[in-house]
């Protein structure tokens, strides 16, 4: 999925980088300059979301402080990075561009949140996870599989980009 879109972005002139199947900084700059050149709405969150990739926890006793900051924007204020938080990167990036956000840190708080969306760029998406559920904003959806394309934190101990299957699918959701 991830090689197919760096194919289409580097076909479209929008990719420079290698066709690696890494959905890394390089891509989603591509991703972005792309939807701008279409004129479709890019979310603020998803600039300062893609901003963040890269951004991982520290293994021992020191803690990210960036991952830390995240944790600020719920309720839960958690003071180390090994604490579940995708839910605290997803309220994080919405709360930075004025976005009211569930401020909590359970993943499953965006089930309801806003309104009900068709996949679209930026949306907020939560996904099932063996012992939970997982939450991350919309980036593509292959028209083959229905598989995601999610930028999210707490993803491999990191902001990334990975592909989640359609079947983990639990909601779409838009601010309201």
């Amino acid at each position: 999925m991830i090689v197919k879109l760096q194919q289409m972005l580097k076909s479209e002139g929008f990719y420079k980088g290698l066709v690696d199947g890494d959905f890394g900084p390089l891509s989603m700059q591509a991703m972005l300059a792309y939807r701008d050149s279409l004129r479709q709405h890019v979310p603020q969150w998803m600039r300062i979301a893609a901003a963040e990739l890269g951004t991982k926890e520290i293994a021992g006793a020191k803690h990210n402080a960036r991952i830390v900051e995240y944790h600020s924007a719920t309720t839960l204020h958690a003071t180390a990075d090994e604490v579940p938080w995708c839910a605290s990167f997803v309220s994080w990036c919405l709360e930075k561009a004025d976005v009211r956000s569930t401020r909590s840190a359970a993943a499953a708080s965006y089930l309801n949140w806003g309104v009900e969306a068709k996949s679209q760029f930026g949306n907020v998406v939560v996904f099932s996870r063996p012992g939970g559920n997982h939450v991350g904003f919309d980036v593509w959806q292959d028209a083959d599989t229905l598989d995601r394309l999610i930028l999210g934190g707490n993803q491999s101990n990191k902001v990334c980009c990975q592909v989640f299957t359609t079947q983990r699918f639990r909601s779409e959701r838009r601010p309201a």
